[in-house]
């Protein structure tokens, strides 16, 4: 495990954070609202065609969520960060802190500066 200053951590993190967005948040959400509509227009039963589609728009979802795991992770202690709170679990979208190790994960001047 590399330890990387406090600087790095954030440039790192905010990297990590844009890659889970495009690879993996917006195909699983995708694959999610096809899956969705197929089924909401399909009727009451599904056709072949249509039960294929919402397999493969399950699948990407699957994937998405599978690969945000992998991706939005703590540069400092590489665990994935996620908030745990009255027994629910989430990915907060842009964290000041590791729930784990409290790196600090965004910094408020470099943030400002690159908008």
């Amino acid at each position: 495990m590399t330890i990387l200053p406090g600087k790095h951590i954030v440039n790192e993190f905010q990297m990590r954070r844009k890659k889970t967005l495009y690879q993996a948040a917006l195909p699983g959400l995708t694959g999610f609202v096809v899956s969705f509509l197929t089924i909401a227009f399909s009727g009451k039963q599904l056709d072949e065609t249509s039960a294929i589609i919402v397999l493969l728009g399950f699948l990407v979802f699957a994937g998405g969520i599978i690969n945000a795991t992998r991706l939005y992770r703590c540069p400092s202690c590489e665990n994935v960060v996620l908030n745990r709170s009255g027994g629910h679990s989430h990915m907060p979208i842009d964290p000041e802190h590791c729930p784990r190790c409290g790196a600090v994960l965004k910094d408020h001047k470099h943030i400002e500066m690159n908008l």
